[in-house]
């Protein structure tokens, strides 16, 4: 006989589907690798943003990042392989954050969480002041991520992006920020 869990906690699951989504599910930081891009990665960067993003940026937009010396690109990888990727821009006493993705398979593992302390490192490394960014407002996950930083809402863009959505203006200013916040 199969097990049954009370109504209340929904469909019936399984230990062997419970097992798989603990694995598929659990946080992965301890194997995970964190680098500046090189050149030979951008192709595949530029492939995952225009796999994921509405409006994607073009090969020689990844490229003019690269190429300038205020931008950063960083990348994650597992096992060799690009699973996600930060590009931040650096202006005066202050970073914005331009991009961040992790590929769908890997979300949800600490991978988003480990790129965004590498750029407050970098941040805090610089003596900067203040972290930008900008978030759809139909991204609720990112949106958290973003608050649990200790990043605050300061503006939205009403139809910001390409299908009307709003953008949430963020920001964290780094004197007020303590490391146990994205802990």
């Amino acid at each position: 006989m199969e097990p049954h869990w009370p109504s209340l906690l929904g469909p019936k699951l399984y230990h062997k589907d419970y097992l798989n989504h603990q694995q598929n599910n659990q946080d992965i930081t301890d194997n995970l690798r964190i680098r500046l891009a090189d050149k030979d990665a951008l192709l595949e960067i530029a492939s995952f943003d225009k796999q994921h993003f509405d409006s994607p940026w073009s090969y020689n937009a990844f490229k003019n990042e690269f190429n300038n010396p205020a931008s950063f690109i960083f990348i994650a990888e597992l096992d060799n392989k690009i699973i996600a990727y930060l590009v931040v821009r650096i202006v005066l006493d202050e970073m914005e954050i331009l991009k961040i993705l992790v590929k769908p398979e890997y979300r949800k593992r600490g991978i988003a969480k480990s790129l965004l302390n590498k750029a407050l490192k970098l941040a805090q490394e610089l003596n900067l002041n203040i972290i930008y960014l900008e978030v759809s407002k139909k991204n609720t996950v990112a949106f958290s991520l973003y608050k649990n930083f200790g990043f605050k809402e300061y503006e939205i863009r009403k139809d910001y992006y390409t299908k009307g959505e709003d953008a949430i203006l963020m920001k964290l200013e780094l004197s007020n920020y303590k490391e146990e916040q994205a802990a």
